[in-house]
């Protein structure tokens, strides 16, 4: 008797092939189009291949690479270790979307069956939370105190309230010569750009007064005039000169 088998099964996460009359094979010897005769009884075996997955990550706002990678279904495998990083945040698992604030999956955390679509592309997001840290403050010089702050992203520096006399507060940095690698204005909002990253100590730093000094004739017009530092003796280099005198 000729038959030709009509039936296709499915199955999650994997695709058919076709028949075989063993159970463990890995390739068909028939198809749904195959006709073939049977003189006896007869079983033939559904034969099954694992369907793929892949697997993208996306920095969402973060820096770095990551390369995709690939997952079989019914297979338990872990995630890669993330490679990302995102000044002022701190990593904390991967989301289903842009928009996730909880986390669905850990760092290298072992998954199986994210999906039974054939061929998928799943994108995960990298999930960050703002890192706070403590910004001490110096006088350097000055006189006065301020507190401490925890501060995150988007947060601003307080104003400051030292006081040195005979200068102007300039700005913030994060070594007492104001050469160091942090530097903020006063009252500046801290930024993924500015973010120092550890508990930090800013120095106030200190620009010395200029005052003007202005000479005069003793009929009160002017003469000439000359730039002089708070509290520095300053030379007068100008001589005048009067016909007759």
């Amino acid at each position: 008797v000729s038959k030709t088998i009509s039936t296709t099964p499915t199955r999650a996460g994997y695709d058919f092939l076709g028949w075989s009359e063993s159970a463990s094979a890995t390739t068909a010897t028939y198809t749904n189009s195959t006709s073939f005769s049977i003189t006896s009884a007869k079983t033939l075996y559904a034969v099954w291949k694992l369907q793929s997955v892949t697997l993208s990550y996306n920095a969402n706002g973060g820096s770095g690479v990551m390369e995709n990678q690939g997952f079989t279904y019914d297979v338990s495998a872990r995630l890669s270790k993330n490679l990302f990083t995102r000044n002022g945040y701190d990593f904390k698992g991967w989301g289903r979307s842009a928009s996730d604030i909880s986390v669905s999956y850990s760092d290298e955390a072992e998954i199986e069956n994210l999906t039974a679509q054939k061929n998928a592309l799943i994108d995960l997001y990298a999930i960050w939370w703002k890192t706070e840290i403590t910004l001490s403050f110096d006088a350097n010089g000055a006189s006065g105190s301020m507190s401490a702050v925890k501060v995150k992203i988007g947060d601003t520096l307080p104003l400051n309230t030292f006081v040195k006399e005979g200068y102007t507060f300039s700005h913030w940095s994060s070594s007492a010569d104001g050469f160091g690698s942090v530097y903020y204005s006063d009252g500046e909002e801290l930024t993924e750009a500015n973010w120092c990253n550890d508990d930090t100590t800013l120095f106030a730093q200190w620009r010395i007064n200029t005052y003007t000094l202005t000479i005069c004739d003793s009929d009160g017009s002017y003469l000439y005039s000359q730039p002089c530092n708070w509290n520095e003796e300053t030379a007068i280099s100008y001589t005048p000169t009067k016909p007759g005198y």
